[in-house]
């Protein structure tokens, strides 16, 4: 009875399972009309389900984005798997960025709060998140959260250095 928001945000992507997630979505509607629907993403699906999202009573989006330069996206992501094909480089970075900002605008001009995540790599997006704190801003993000790598065993970025609680703490006194 206390429960009043409930979020969906992994493991992997919600949108990634979008059957799963809107059926989750439906589900959870049916028991409770009033609950408040929280959802994050890496965006890369947004466009094809923001509307139903809006259908289905998310109120709260999250997404990560951590450029919105193609190149400086393909130093992070190696490639991104779309609508069945496998795109690599600066053209994978540029489907997922131009994914993400379309449904960040989309989502924020139909009412729906939109907070963005930025990971700060070290020597990778540091020099570019201003870039990204303002164009998340232009279209419509309520809030940025500016934060540390969390590293991944076996991941691409497993042993990155990691920037300093001072540096995150920094950058988002600039990105105020």
């Amino acid at each position: 009875p206390n429960l009043k928001v409930v979020g969906i945000a992994g493991p992997g992507d919600s949108l990634a399972d979008f059957a799963t997630t809107e059926q989750t979505l439906h589900l959870i509607r049916e028991a409770d009309p009033a609950i408040t629907f929280c959802l994050s993403t890496n965006g890369l699906m947004l466009p094809l389900y923001a509307e139903k999202l809006l259908d289905l009573g998310v109120t709260h989006v999250t997404i990560t984005i951590n450029a919105v330069d193609p190149v400086i996206g393909a130093k992070i992501y190696q490639y991104v798997d779309y609508m069945g094909i496998r795109y690599e480089g600066e053209a994978a970075a540029g489907i997922l960025l131009g994914n993400q900002l379309t449904g960040l605008r989309y989502l924020s001009e139909h009412g729906v709060v939109c907070k963005v995540n930025v990971v700060m790599l070290k020597g990778v997006n540091e020099e570019h998140i201003e870039a990204v704190v303002k164009k998340v801003k232009e279209l419509g993000a309520s809030i940025t959260n500016i934060m540390q790598l969390i590293p991944v065993s076996g991941s691409a970025f497993a042993d990155m250095p990691l920037v300093s609680q001072k540096e995150i703490m920094a950058m988002r006194a600039k990105c105020g």
